[in-house]
C-alpha cells in the first residue's frame, strides 16, 4: 500500500470486471436467443448492478445487440 492506496485491491476489481464481461457473454451465447438482463441475472448469479454495468461497457464497444428492445445478443 502506498499513500493509502492499494494497488493489489485495484488489480482485483479489474479481473472481477473482466470475469463478469466474461460471464455475460457466455450466458447470451448459451441462451442461444436475445436476452434481458433479468435473465442474464438468473444466469450468471451476479448482482443485478453488475449485469447493468457489464452490458453497459459491452454496448459502447459493440460487442452486444439489441434485435428486439430489452433484449440482447452477442454480435455476430
Amino acid at each position: 500500500m502506498t499513500n493509502g492506496y492499494d494497488c493489489t485491491r485495484q488489480a482485483s476489481e479489474e479481473e472481477d470486471a473482466v470475469d463478469a464481461k466474461q460471464q455475460v457473454l457466455d450466458a447470451m451465447r448459451a441462451a442461444g436467443k436475445p436476452v434481458n438482463a433479468s435473465t442474464l441475472v438468473q444466469m450468471t448469479g451476479l448482482e443485478r448492478v453488475d449485469v447493468d454495468k457489464v452490458m453497459t461497457a459491452l454496448k459502447k464497444t459493440g460487442e452486444i445487440e439489441s434485435p428486439v428492445r430489452c433484449m440482447w445478443q452477442p454480435k455476430a
